[in-house]
């Protein structure tokens, strides 16, 4: 993965995401890496397609992260108008930001945890 930083912004495989969103993203990461134990690196690793490890842990640190971002409930739920505001700083493509609500929104999964890992391999599949 290529990142450039100018101005605030990263270009992440030729998307162009706000640093300061991204910075937030990984902070509330290690937070939660801490709090669980890991998976370490989880965004880093599926953004880079590599094995993420037991998907029950990870998708529990999936569920931790998108809640401490304020935008998934406990129940693995994507709180629409948290999403939206999310997805916006991440990106001022409006094509892009109408695709990532649409395909990554709506619960996908039969657990919680499961849901959020989910969300979060649709988000990284999005924004390479």
């Amino acid at each position: 993965m290529i990142i450039f930083i100018f101005f605030g912004l990263v270009m992440i495989a030729g998307k162009v995401v706000s640093t300061d969103e991204f910075d937030l993203v990984m902070q509330k990461s290690k937070e939660c890496e801490e709090e669980l134990g890991g998976p370490k690196d989880l965004i880093n690793k599926m953004d880079k397609g590599e094995d993420v490890g037991d998907e029950t842990k990870a998708g529990k640190m999936a569920l931790c992260i998108n809640g401490k971002l304020g935008h998934m409930n406990k129940k693995g739920e994507n709180i629409p108008d948290k999403l939206k505001n999310h997805v916006n700083k991440l990106t001022e493509d409006k094509k892009l930001r109408k695709q990532v609500i649409e395909e990554c929104g709506p619960k996908n999964g039969k657990t919680a945890p499961e849901a959020a890992l989910n969300f979060v391999k649709c988000m990284v599949k999005n924004f390479k």
